[in-house]
Order: C-alpha cells, then structure tokens, then sequence
C-alpha cells in the first residue's frame, strides 16, 4: 500500500502530499458507494418504531417523488436521518453537512433544520415544546421546511404504504454525490418561488397586449426594473434583464407616434 514517509505534517514532501491527494480523490469518487452503504445500517438503528429507519427514509424520499419534488430534494429525504446513529441528538445537522457540498442552500437549510421543525407533530405528546420552529418564522425558507416535514417526514412511518426500493433512488443519490463538491452554481443556487416566476411572464404578456394597442410609451419598462431593483433573487433579476430588452425592442419596431 502506498503511504506517505513523514510522522509529522510538517516534514512532509511535494511528493507525499502529491499522492495524499490522488488517494483523496479516489476516496471522494466511492462516495456514493459509503452513502449506500449508511442507509442500509439504519435498518440497525433506533428501534421501537413500526418502520425501522431505512424504510423510513424510503417512505420520506418515495413520498417526495410522487409530490413532484426535485432530485435534490428527493434525495435529502433519502438520507436526512443519516446522522441517527453517530449523532442521535443532533442528527440534523449531520445530516446537513454530508449533502451540503452538493446542492443548493435551501436543501441544506432544511434538513439542518428538520429536527426542530418536526417537533410540531409530536412535541405536545412528548413533553416537550412543539412550537421551537416559531423562532425561525419569517425565515425564507420557513415554508419550504414545513412542508419537508409536514408532507414527507412526519407522514412517513406508515407500515402499509408502498415505498420505492433504495435501488430506485440510486441513480438519483449517485448523481448528487458525485457533482463538483462546492459548486457555486449548485451550493449557492438561490429558490426562486414560482409566484415570481408568474409575476415576471404575465408582465410580459400585459406590456406585450398594451404595445400592439399602441397605448404605452418608454415608462413601459419601469416595472421589470423595479423587480430587478428590490428582488433579493439574482435569478429573478437575471431573468428580468431579458424581459426589458424585450420590451423596448417593441417599443422602438412597433409603437408609433
């Protein structure tokens, strides 16, 4: 086996470390496979429920699937309890951490925040305070956490209902662990509701009727570059800019005075 000369970090070589790196690389490419692998232990996990804890991220992750999640989503629910065995108190954020890498902010957010959210459902019966999620009401990503619990989590320990095998959420899994860890067009990728998406289109279609009825002159554009303006959103600006080029292209071929 190959191994490095050096017993402190310090005395080592540009050829030592040029070769911790290369065995680095082919340890993070059989990620996937070690992800695989922990999900088939939680079958060994916490006991006492009606489900064990693989078929439980089964259900989350099948229950996900048929909502219409995306694969990134999808596959959070697959492995949000992952952190059960080495973390049992903090398993969120185990969780979190290993897919943080490979998906966009919001994903990450919610399953950091999974545990305390899903104290909703069973935190009056255990004792304990079932409104601990309050504090992060008003939070961006508030509804979008609410809704992993509410509709795919707290729902998924139900012993009849049919699951996909962990074969059919293997490619999804391989996909996500296997992108550029990092990515900033992946990690940082913000969400983009689709009320702004609508807004954006039926503004279109408004400027675009009033243009043919020649009823609007250049302060036509004022509200896209409003919307640029105060949109927290660099993909609801991003896709405004081509909506306003649009606009005044019509305004300069088609409006006449």
């Amino acid at each position: 086996m190959e191994q490095v000369g050096f017993r402190r970090m310090d005395e080592g070589t540009a050829e030592d470390y040029a070769l911790l790196d290369k065995l680095e690389h082919r340890f993070v490419e059989s990620l996937p496979d070690r992800v695989m692998a922990a999900l088939q232990g939680l079958q060994n996990s916490l006991a006492g429920y009606q489900l064990d804890r693989l078929q439980h991220s089964l259900q989350s992750a099948t229950r996900a699937e048929v909502d219409g999640a995306d694969i990134e989503l999808i596959v959070a629910a697959l492995i949000h309890d992952l952190g059960d065995d080495l973390a049992p108190l903090n398993h969120s954020q185990l969780a979190a951490a290993i897919i943080r890498p490979y998906v966009r902010e919001e994903v990450t957010w919610i399953i950091e925040h999974h545990g305390v959210f899903q104290m909703y459902y069973y935190g009056d019966a255990a004792g304990l305070n079932k409104d601990e999620r309050e504090r992060y009401r008003g939070h961006k990503w508030f509804d979008s956490c609410e809704r992993f619990c509410r509709d795919w989590d707290q729902m998924a320990f139900d012993p009849d209902y049919v699951s996909q095998p962990l074969s059919h959420f293997e490619p999804m899994l391989r996909e996500v662990f296997t992108r550029t860890p990092f990515d900033p067009s992946i990690s940082i990728r913000p969400h983009t509701s689709p009320i702004h998406l609508i807004v954006i289109v039926l503004t279109h279609i408004l400027c675009s009727i009033r243009i043919r009825h020649h009823t609007l002159s250049i302060p036509l554009p004022i509200f896209p570059l409003t919307l640029i303006l105060l949109s927290s959103r660099p993909r609801v600006r991003t896709l405004s800019v081509p909506l306003i080029v649009f606009e005044f292209t019509h305004i300069l071929l088609f409006t006449r005075p």
